[in-house]
């Protein structure tokens, strides 16, 4: 795995200006409206792109971290067995093994500690954690915005679209642009081409799943369209389903 180097603020400054929207272009709510679901689409991208490296950085990470213990238990061991098993009458082979082991066992050891720390996965994986943290607070901020504006929208509070825009420049794009600059400090050109599909998958499934619980909740309650749904069959798939999930290794 390549060492992720941060980019330049120069860059990243760059790309904010060109990414920032132009709020004279909000005519009404709808646009406002628009834009701020752009938004909290722009941020769930860089959340999952952000999440899936940190697992990957994990997944490495504990690689290391459980070869390095692996080793170390079994150069104890053969330190255990040599002083158990290796007497003054044994054959120059076993002497060689039990002298030899340990040396190689060591050296790959220290080897593998040297990659850890100079890959510095805890490091980067405490800064996207802490960049994933920000971006789900932001995504619920616009949320919420995003609520009271539809709120708006259909009449039920009297608002005034000037005062509104203000609002948003000041309480959401500001957030926005600083979380935007730390999450592009860590998600190269490269990310995007090599999670996307992850990430279009993913949302595949996710919106399958749920259109499935939609439609048996339709479904169901209806005494005609009962026989529609093997109830015994859905039942298995799902205990099959919650039982892999609650698997200890997970």
């Amino acid at each position: 795995m390549t060492d992720e180097t941060p980019r330049s603020d120069n860059s990243v400054k760059v790309d904010m200006r060109s990414s920032k929207p132009d709020t004279c272009n909000i005519k009404c709510i709808d646009d406002l409206i628009e834009q701020i679901k752009e938004k909290k689409r722009k941020l769930n991208l860089y959340r999952k792109i952000l999440e899936l490296k940190y697992n990957r950085y994990k997944k490495c990470h504990n690689a290391w971290s459980i070869s390095t213990i692996l080793l170390s238990t079994s150069l104890t061991l053969i330190e255990s067995c040599k002083l158990i098993f290796l007497k003054e009458d044994s054959t120059q082979t076993d002497k060689n093994f039990y002298d030899l082991s340990p040396i190689l066992i060591g050296s790959v050891i220290t080897c593998t500690s040297s990659i850890l720390k100079f890959k510095k996965y805890q490091e980067k994986m405490e800064l996207f954690s802490n960049v994933i943290e920000k971006c789900v607070s932001m995504i619920a901020k616009i949320k919420n915005k995003y609520e009271m504006y539809v709120i708006y929208k259909n009449g039920c509070i009297e608002y005034n679209l000037p005062d509104l825009i203000n609002n948003y420049n000041e309480e959401i794009l500001a957030d926005f642009f600083i979380i935007y600059q730390e999450s592009q400090k860590y998600i190269k050109n490269a990310d995007y081409d090599k999670y996307a599909r992850e990430i279009n998958n993913s949302e595949l499934h996710k919106h399958i799943i749920e259109r499935d619980r939609i439609k048996f909740y339709s479904l169901y309650p209806g005494y005609e369209e009962k026989q529609k749904i093997d109830m015994p069959e859905k039942i298995k798939e799902v205990e099959k389903c919650y039982k892999y999930k609650c698997c200890c290794c997970c």
